[in-house]
């Protein structure tokens, strides 16, 4: 038998045809999707028909003419099927099934019509050049739909394939070339030999875009892990933050509460000192003893001024940062967590930066204080709303904070200056001290204005919210 004998190709790519998909099956078990049982079933039945045509002469014309024929329309139709689903199109078998029965009865009226076959043989090239266009163009729209190169390159395999028919169509349409597959001339072999090529870089194509779509969606879970990992780090230093300046902030109050009372002590040590000393007769043991409490009283006093100087914060390192970068950076890292609590966070922010000379890390800090206490202050409501505004107005930076929750009263207005204020019955009570100290730290905080804001128009806000929008707008910029 020739090398390039009809029939040897035939066989060749009705076996390929059959071979790969299951390949393709065997290699994506564990998708065990709708679509891959399509396209593999599809490529078998079209194998099944391409191995039927390449008998006929040796096997009775109902099964190398139309069983043939049936099952090559019927393979590209399902095959077809797939792509409509990966493309995400409705499922529509009945409808296949329709264009099915009224392509293969086509068929069978041109060939029952037309004692020669040729009319019958116009019909067969047309549809397979349909179905094979059809295939090239969903491969396309699944290219363009998914941004996949494995189906735009198996779109242009298929389009090849089209082109091919066509051409053969037309030839033998013009008398140029004689009809039947088993015709010797060029473009009779190319459509066999296309089919076999096709058989194999078609179906390696189609499983290299779920190859392709695995890939991306290990990077995607990559970088979702490394952004959840960033996150809870910085996280975890803020938090650290937040412990180290609680600390030192009840360490600093405790040392300016402590000195007064030590003072005093110090002045009645003294004077009890004195008295002992122009007491008659003298007393030496008690003189020593007082002495004892002044030099103790001196030590403790050198203590707390120690601590102060030790925890007295240093001048933090600045840089001009845009607002609107730090707030989508701050949600980010409360990004988890504010899905979790049902919080609806609504920014309005201009598309110019609005730039601030700050300590980033810092200010970041104070606005997780802030979102944090917004969310939590609006836990009894339906609906759990932050509202975030960032505005350049005039030389400043301003952001302002607002939640839905059920409001504050007058009297914690009327003293929100005073340190370790809450409006939580479970805070620490440090969240406002916080976020007060480290403004004072950029040296711009001008204090409280309540005659800027009034209660009704903060739509209930925490009353750390409220008071630290209220110092941001006056030291950032």
């Amino acid at each position: 038998m020739p090398a390039l004998d009809p029939r040897t190709i035939l066989l060749i790519s009705g076996l390929l045809y059959i071979t790969m998909p299951l390949v393709i099956f065997l290699a994506l078990r564990e998708q065990k999707n709708t679509m891959i049982t399509h396209w593999v079933v599809g490529g078998e039945i079209f194998g099944l028909g391409i191995m039927l045509v390449g008998g006929r002469g040796q096997m009775p014309d109902w099964a190398s003419y139309d069983l043939a024929h049936l099952c090559l329309f019927a393979g590209n139709l399902t095959r077809i099927h797939a792509l409509r689903l990966e493309i995400h199109r409705a499922s529509k078998p009945k409808t296949m099934m329709g264009l099915l029965a009224a392509l293969f009865g086509i068929y069978l009226v041109a060939r029952a019509s037309d004692p020669q076959q040729l009319l019958s043989y116009y019909v067969s090239l047309f549809t397979l050049a349909l179905t094979f266009g059809w295939i090239s163009l969903l491969s396309r729209q699944l290219a363009g739909h998914s941004h996949l190169s494995s189906a735009h390159w198996m779109g242009h395999i298929y389009l090849l394939l089209t082109v091919i028919v066509c051409i053969r169509l037309l030839q033998v349409m013009s008398g140029h070339s004689l009809p039947g597959i088993m015709s010797q001339d060029l473009f009779s072999l190319a459509i066999p030999m296309a089919g076999m090529f096709a058989a194999v870089l078609g179906n390696t194509t189609y499983m290299g875009v779920y190859l392709e779509r695995a890939t991306r969606q290990q990077l995607r879970q990559a970088k979702e892990a490394a952004r959840r990992s960033e996150s809870m780090r910085l996280s975890n230093q803020i938090a650290q933050l937040d412990r180290q300046r609680s600390m030192g902030l009840i360490a600093m109050s405790l040392a300016h509460e402590i000195s007064q009372p030590l003072s005093n002590i110090h002045m009645i040590a003294e004077r009890a000192e004195l008295s002992a000393l122009k007491s008659q007769p003298a007393d030496p043991a008690r003189v020593k003893s007082i002495a004892d409490i002044l030099r103790n009283i001196q030590n403790a006093t050198d203590i707390i001024e120690r601590l102060r100087n030790y925890i007295k914060a240093k001048d933090s390192p600045r840089q001009n940062v845009n607002l609107t970068d730090l707030h989508h950076n701050v949600l980010s890292l409360l990004g988890d967590w504010l899905r979790t609590e049902l919080v609806e966070t609504h920014t309005d922010a201009p598309s110019t930066p609005v730039m601030a000379h700050v300590d980033p890390v810092q200010i970041s800090q104070i606005l997780v204080n802030l979102y944090r206490n917004g969310a939590q202050a609006s836990a009894g409501q339906d609906q759990h709303q932050l509202h975030i505004r960032i505005a350049q107005e005039q030389n400043r930076a301003v952001l302002q904070v607002r939640d839905n929750g059920p409001g504050f009263s007058a009297a914690m207005l009327n003293n929100s200056a005073e340190p370790f204020l809450s409006a939580k019955t479970d805070g620490l009570c440090v969240g406002l001290t916080i976020s007060r100290h480290i403004a004072q730290q950029h040296r711009q905080m001008a204090g409280l204005h309540r005659t800027n804001v009034r209660l009704q128009d903060c739509e209930a806000p925490t009353l750390c919210a409220w008071a630290v929008s209220k110092w941001l707008s006056n030291f950032l910029g």
